[in-house]
């Protein structure tokens, strides 16, 4: 009897701990892939950093060419365009690689773009909208990475993203100036510089004030992504 109740002991004992060593490694490995996946959240946002640096650049160079128009506005020349923007480019394509390639070679298309660029906003979060459909993103424990992590991919990029829109249609209402002006003149050259009138000059005093606050509102999102990155670093190791 007493051989009985001890292998029945035994047996149950075995099958808790068996429970109890799958538990555990279940759970091992979803904290393990929980924290690899905010590792790889952290290279994705790195590379953000990167391509908010650049768009940075961009911008900067777009204000002060932008400024070098209304200061000289009743003065300027296409030339005088592309001196400026041979020292502070902004228009660009990207290459086969994928990297920026400023363009320094004019012609009447490049230079209407010194007026009529926006500079589009497109960061990566690819891997973030992942974790957000998943539902990985609700596994994070860490209340402070999750609120930065929240604020850097809604009201950081959401900001940023809105100033580009509004400096996208400024570019609209310069581009329907543009076209109008095109078809009444009887010039060859470009109406913006044979047609500068006082409603060029205010869209480009608006576009001088949007781009100086979307100026401001990437600054605060590297500073966020930095941010971001030296908390995961700080806390969390590839396994």
């Amino acid at each position: 009897m007493k051989k009985l109740i001890a292998e029945s002991i035994f047996i149950f004992a075995s099958i808790l701990g068996s429970l109890w060593v799958d538990g555990y490694r279940e759970n091992f490995n979803e904290e393990t892939e929980l924290n690899n996946s905010i590792i790889t959240l952290a290279n994705e946002i790195e590379s953000n950093i990167e391509y908010s640096k650049e768009h940075l650049f961009q911008l900067e160079n777009m204000l002060f060419m932008t400024e070098y128009m209304l200061d000289n506005f009743k003065t300027y020349t296409i030339k005088d365009l592309r001196a400026v923007h041979d020292n502070n480019p902004f228009v660009h394509r990207f290459s086969s690689e994928n990297k920026v390639t400023y363009i320094k070679k004019y012609y009447s298309f490049i230079d209407r773009n010194f007026f009529l660029w926006s500079n589009a906003w497109e960061p990566d979060n690819i891997f973030f909208k992942s974790l957000l459909n998943s539902g990985e993103l609700l596994k994070i424990k860490d209340k402070l990475l999750i609120k930065e992590i929240e604020s850097i991919y809604t009201k950081q990029e959401e900001r940023v993203s809105g100033f580009y829109n509004l400096r996208n249609t400024i570019t609209q209402s310069t581009f329907a100036w543009y076209v109008e002006k095109s078809m009444n003149q009887q010039k060859t050259n470009s109406p913006f510089v044979n047609e500068r009138d006082r409603e060029l000059e205010v869209n480009l005093e608006l576009r001088r004030g949007l781009i100086t606050e979307s100026i401001k509102s990437v600054q605060d999102y590297i500073s966020s992504l930095n941010e971001v990155v030296k908390i995961i670093s700080n806390n969390y190791k590839k396994v």
